[in-house]
């Protein structure tokens, strides 16, 4: 699961994004994780 705080630009779309990006870290992690979004988070390849 990825999770994105909406507060930061208050665009669901860029949030949206952010958690798309904290799931793909979740996922690389392996099972069952859960994952909340960090700025660092930024550079990761969603492939």
């Amino acid at each position: 699961i990825g999770i994105a705080d909406c507060e930061i630009t208050g665009d669901w779309q860029d949030a949206l994004s952010r958690a798309d990006t904290a799931l793909y870290v979740s996922k690389k992690m392996g099972r069952n994780k859960t994952t909340v979004y960090d700025s660092g988070m930024e550079k990761i390849d969603h492939n």
